[in-house]
């Protein structure tokens, strides 16, 4: 597992990376698994549901954008 504080993003926030095998895709054991978790921390002086709904309505797209970055550069390797 890989774990990457994001450019411009407090510390407490990482981006976790986990990639291994997977029998669900490819029996033979040639499928891979990778799970990317943007991870946002809610700090103490915010309410947790302002503050949740704002990085869902302005960082969404970009988190999916950034993980789909992230599974294209490890299925990159296997070239």
């Amino acid at each position: 597992m890989t774990q990457v504080a994001p450019q411009g993003r407090p510390t407490a926030d990482v981006i976790n990376a986990r990639v291994e095998p997977s029998m669900s895709i490819g029996r033979d054991g040639t499928g891979v698994f990778v799970q990317v978790n943007d991870h946002y921390s809610i700090r103490e002086t915010e309410t947790a549901g302002s503050y949740l709904t704002d990085i869902l309505k302005n960082h969404f797209d970009a988190s999916l954008q950034h993980s789909d970055g992230i599974i294209d550069q490890v299925m990159s390797l296997a070239s």
